[in-house]
C-alpha cells in the first residue's frame, strides 16, 4: 500500500512483508500500549490482539494518543482498536476488554506470535511471564517509572524494555523482584490495618507521554529487527530520561528459575484461570 512507501524505501519489501504477517499480543492499552499500537501499525504490523481491562478517564488523555473527551468511561482498548482500524481498515484486531487472566484472554493470545507486556504493575508481568513461557512465545516487556522524594519533588524519571525468548533468560533471570509480588487482595488488606508500603508511595509508574512514547518506539523499533532476524546483543535496556543514558545489560538464564526453567513449554492449559 502507498502509505507504506517510505517504509519499504527505507527497509525493504521482504523487511515489511515479515511484519505484516506477525500477530501481535498487545496486553495493556494504556499510556504505553496505545502509542505502541499506533507506531507497531505505521511500521507495518497489521494483525493485533488486544487485551485490557480499564477505562479511559480524564486523568489518562495526557498521555493516550487520539483520545478525545467523548472516550472518558470507555474501554482503552475499543480506543486502542479504533486508531489502529482508522489509519488502514485491513487491520486484523481482536479486542478483549477483560483481565489478561481471564479464559477469553488466553484463548485469544493463543493467537499471538510475539507477546507486548504494556502492564503497568509486577504481579502482571509475572502472569504474562508464566503464559510466555508455557506457550513458548517471545515476550517484550515494557515499563516506565517516576521517583518522587519525600518533597514530592521528581528525582528520577525513566524506561525499562526486558526482552524473553524461549529458551533464554525470563523476567525472573532479568531483575524481576518475586519478594516484592503481591496480589491486589494483599495489598488491599494490608492498607485495611494501616500497612504502608514504602517505596510504591513514591515510585509510581510512568504518566507522562514522553516516557511512555520513548519506550513504545524503542520497543516497536528492536522488534521490527528482531522480527526480520537480527539477534538481540541484550535482553534488557534502561533508559535514565533524567540524564539521557541508555544502559545496556545481557543477562543470562539461572538455574532453578522457577518459569524460564521448569514450565517451559507445558502449554496453555496449565495457565488457564480455574
Amino acid at each position: 500500500p502507498e502509505h507504506q512507501i517510505r517504509n519499504i524505501e527505507t527497509f525493504g519489501e521482504d523487511y515489511q512483508r515479515r511484519l505484516s504477517e506477525i500477530t501481535l499480543g498487545v496486553v495493556g492499552c494504556g499510556g504505553i500500549g496505545n502509542p505502541f499500537c499506533e507506531i507497531a501499525r505505521r511500521m507495518g504490523f497489521r494483525k493485533f490482539v488486544l487485551v485490557d481491562h480499564d477505562l479511559v478517564e480524564e486523568k489518562n488523555r495526557n498521555r493516550l494518543l487520539g483520545c478525545g473527551a467523548e472516550w472518558n468511561g470507555k474501554p482503552k482498548v475499543d480506543l486502542c482498536q479504533h486508531l489502529l482500524r482508522s489509519f488502514d481498515s485491513d487491520t486484523e484486531v481482536v479486542a478483549v476488554a477483560g483481565v489478561h487472566e481471564s479464559e477469553r484472554a488466553y484463548n485469544a493470545l493463543v493467537d499471538a506470535d510475539i507477546l507486548i507486556s504494556c502492564v503497568d504493575s509486577d504481579e502482571a508481568r509475572l502472569g504474562l511471564m508464566s503464559y510466555a513461557a508455557r506457550t513458548l512465545k517471545p515476550l517484550f516487556d515494557t515499563g516506565t517509572g517516576l521517583r518522587f522524594g519525600d518533597d514530592k519533588c521528581l528525582l528520577e524519571k525513566g524506561s525499562r524494555l526486558r526482552v524473553y525468548v524461549p529458551g533464554q533468560a525470563g523476567l525472573f533471570c532479568q531483575g524481576l523482584d518475586m519478594n516484592a509480588i503481591m496480589s491486589e487482595s494483599l495489598k488491599a488488606a494490608r492498607r485495611s490495618v494501616g500497612y504502608v508500603d514504602g517505596p510504591s508511595d513514591v515510585e509510581v509508574p510512568g504518566r507522562v507521554i514522553s516516557l511512555n512514547a520513548a519506550i513504545a518506539a524503542m520497543t516497536a523499533d528492536i522488534l521490527a529487527d528482531y522480527v526480520n532476524g537480527r539477534q538481540l546483543a541484550h535482553n534488557t535496556l534502561i533508559c535514565d530520561m533524567f540524564n539521557k543514558n541508555l544502559k545496556k545489560y545481557s543477562f543470562s538464564r539461572l538455574d532453578g528459575c522457577m518459569l524460564c526453567g521448569s514450565c517451559e513449554g507445558l502449554g496453555i492449559q496449565a495457565v488457564m484461570p480455574v
